[in-house]
Parts: structure tokens; C-alpha cells; sequence
């Protein structure tokens, strides 16, 4: 994808000493690279639906051929033909017999559509610039940052997570934590598209990983606390959000939450000087 890296991320990443190699590339979205703005602005408010989201994630699965009655999981199957004639609209399925469809676009993932979403909840939402799929020449771990962007001269890193809480592993949390070692942004959050909950065994990774990575003493300086809900935090910096009533409300919330203690913090100083 072509779309030029704002400015204001470049800026935020240069005081670092990071250079981009590669942002925002369009292998592997749900939508061809042809379709046209306003198709994508659609495609993006029908993305804002937890039960749309869930839809394309079950369509992906089953690619070759599914009609709409074998997508009603999440949904009713009269709001599954309403997806299906949406997404045949703008081509990213075709019918191949009467009431059966097919994935026309080359994706066997949600995944890169959810890191695309992510970036377009800054930009749209949060007047916060954003690029998605990012990697740099000078990080040595290698791999993509999913998301990043520049939200009130801050940097926020966001890792972004379309399988179920049982998918994920310790490996991908400490991965996590070294991308932060890496890119040092002012806030990293780790979302998981799930509605399921966050303490059974994202905590527990959590947890687990920051007891790996600064031992059992040394770990109760970072200790994962609950925010509100399925919400949660280490020191008001780190954030574990899920999409449980609204993801992009979360999101909010967290960011929110470190502004607040970040600004509070600097003013008590400030008075007691």
C-alpha cells in the first residue's frame, strides 16, 4: 500500500533512532487493493460490529464455498445474507452456485484486516495518524508491529490479536514485550478481538511472563491490574483490552486512563515543589 507515513510518526520514531522499512501493505486484506474510498469507508463501519467481524473470521475458514446459512454462529442468518450481499457488492466474494459463495481476494487470515481496522479507529476516532503492518530495518527481533500511532504526542504501540484467548501463547506475550523493549512507545496495548475474558488466561500469560522476565520479586512492581471489566493494566502504561461491550470504547478507555495518571502525576509534583 502506498499511502504515505505521516509525518508525526516519522518525527516520534526518528527521536528513537528507528527507520521504517515497510507500512501499510495491502497482501493478504479482506477487500482488493481497486476498491474505492467510499466502498472502504463502508467496509470499515460494517467492521465496527463485533458480530460482522466474527463473520468474516468464520467466512475466511471456510473460503473455497459456505452460503450464508453456515455463517449464522454469531448472527442471525437473515443478518448473514445482509453480509454476504454486502461483501459480493464489493467484490471481496463471488457466487459460484445458486446460494453458495466464494472468497475472491487472497487471505486465509483475519488478521492483516484487523491490524488495517485498528489503524483506521486512530485515524477516524481518535484524530491520531496511523500505520498498521509495520517493519523496521533497525529492530533486531524482525517481525510486525501491528499497529502504530502518534495520540497526543504520544506514541502507542498496539498489538493486535483476532484468535480466541485459547490460541494465544506465552511465546506471543513475551514477543509482546520485547517489540516495547524495541520500539520503547508511551503506551503499549495488546488487543484481543474476543468478547471472552481476559483474566482466565491473558492475565495469567501476563503474568506469567513478567515473572520470566524480571522474577518472582521483581514482578510485583508490575503487577496486572484490573482496569474496569475485561480491562487491564500494568502501571498505567501497559494494557490488556478486549472487545467486551465495545472495542473501541475500550481502547479510549485505556488510552484515557494514561493520560489522567500520567498529567496527575506531573501536576502533584508540580505543587509540591
Amino acid at each position: 500500500m502506498s499511502a504515505k507515513i505521516p509525518e508525526e510518526i516519522l518525527c516520534q520514531l526518528k527521536k528513537r533512532g528507528i527507520t521504517i522499512h515497510r507500512a501499510n501493505p495491502d497482501d493478504f486484506l479482506l477487500f482488493p487493493s481497486s476498491l474505492s474510498q467510499p466502498n472502504k469507508e463502508k467496509f470499515y463501519h460494517k467492521l465496527k460490529r463485533y458480530s460482522f467481524r466474527l463473520f468474516v473470521r468464520d467466512m475466511i475458514k471456510r473460503k473455497e464455498k459456505f452460503s450464508p446459512k453456515e455463517l449464522t454462529h454469531y448472527c442471525s442468518l437473515s443478518t448473514a445474507r445482509l453480509y454476504t450481499n454486502f461483501l459480493e457488492q464489493i467484490e471481496v466474494i463471488k457466487e459460484i452456485k445458486r446460494g453458495y459463495y466464494k472468497l475472491v481476494v487472497d487471505t486465509s487470515s483475519f488478521g492483516s484486516t484487523l491490524e488495517w481496522f485498528l489503524s483506521q479507529v486512530y485515524i477516524k476516532e481518535f484524530c491520531s495518524p496511523a500505520i498498521f503492518g509495520v517493519r523496521f530495518k533497525d529492530i533486531p527481533s524482525g517481525g510486525d508491529f501491528d499497529v502504530i500511532s502518534s495520540w497526543l504526542g504520544n506514541l502507542i504501540y498496539t498489538e493486535a490479536k483476532a484468535s480466541p484467548p485459547k490460541g494465544i501463547e506465552i511465546n506471543e506475550v513475551n514477543a509482546f514485550f520485547k517489540r516495547i523493549d524495541e520500539l520503547l512507545p508511551d503506551v503499549a496495548l495488546f488487543v484481543n478481538d474476543t468478547q471472552l475474558r481476559m483474566k482466565d488466561k491473558i492475565v495469567f500469560l501476563f503474568e506469567e511472563g513478567l515473572k520470566r522476565r524480571f522474577g518472582e520479586t521483581k514482578a510485583k512492581d508490575y503487577k496486572v491490574a484490573r482496569l474496569k471489566d475485561e480491562l487491564f493494566h500494568i502501571n498505567h502504561h501497559i494494557f490488556i483490552v478486549n472487545s467486551h461491550r465495545d472495542l473501541i470504547k475500550n481502547i479510549m478507555i485505556c488510552l484515557k486512563d494514561f493520560f489522567r495518571n500520567f498529567r496527575l502525576w506531573k501536576v502533584e509534583n508540580q505543587f509540591k515543589k
